[in-house]
């Protein structure tokens, strides 16, 4: 009994003895990986606060705005230099340019003995005055619109007395002769008073460009 005790109890510490050594075992390899976890954790943590520095170094990029070329900018003030000042023409002056023009075209379109073209020309006089209906309410009608009307008479009167070149004319052209006579003693009976006074000025020479052009009744 004694001997089989001894066994029992010599079995018992072996098996204590080796709990131990197991125990001891896991123990070193927790703390191993608890050490790994550890680690890593500090490297991801140093790789966050990497992270955050690069993040925290980057700068906005400036941004450069266009700046207009000087030298082209030299060369418009250069164009604008050669042109010289440039002329700022008031509505009114526009509006006697465009019926001196119309005017200058009847008179070559009398000289051709083309009846056709003045009575156009004519009639896109008069559209230019009533668009300028304004300006003349305030400053009156232009002279150089009476010098035009007493010259398209002067040249009417010498083709109405002229029969052998009526007969030449065309029929259309002839008409238009007709109807210019008939469309111009309307505007001379308006304007009879201020008609008189422009020729007895001498104003239906064709060649006159004085002061008076600017003038209005």
């Amino acid at each position: 009994v004694k001997g089989a005790a001894f066994h029992v109890a010599r079995g018992e510490r072996r098996a204590a003895e080796s709990r131990s050594l197991m125990s001891r075992f896991f123990s070193a390899a927790g703390g191993a990986a608890a050490s790994s976890d550890e680690s890593s954790s500090s490297e991801d943590d140093s790789d966050n606060d990497s992270d955050v520095e690069v993040v925290e170094e980057a700068k906005p990029v400036a941004v450069v705005k266009a700046v207009p070329n000087a030298f082209m900018k030299g060369d418009a003030d250069s164009d604008d230099d050669d042109d010289g000042k440039r002329v700022v023409r008031s509505h009114k002056d526009k509006r006697w340019e465009q019926m001196t023009e119309t005017i200058t075209k009847m008179k070559n379109s009398m000289k051709n003995n083309d009846w056709n073209a003045v009575t156009e020309d004519f009639a896109s006089l008069h559209k230019l005055l009533e668009k300028a209906k304004q300006i003349v309410a305030k400053e009156g009608v232009p002279t150089f619109y009476f010098k035009a009307l007493l010259s398209l008479d002067v040249c009417l009167q010498k083709a109405l007395a002229d029969k052998p070149a009526i007969k030449k004319m065309s029929k259309t052209n002839a008409k238009s002769l007709n109807g210019m006579k008939q469309n111009l003693k309307k505007k001379m009976t308006e304007h009879e008073t201020k008609l008189a006074e422009v020729k007895k000025a001498g104003g239906i020479d064709d060649e006159e460009e004085d002061d008076d052009d600017d003038e209005s009744e």
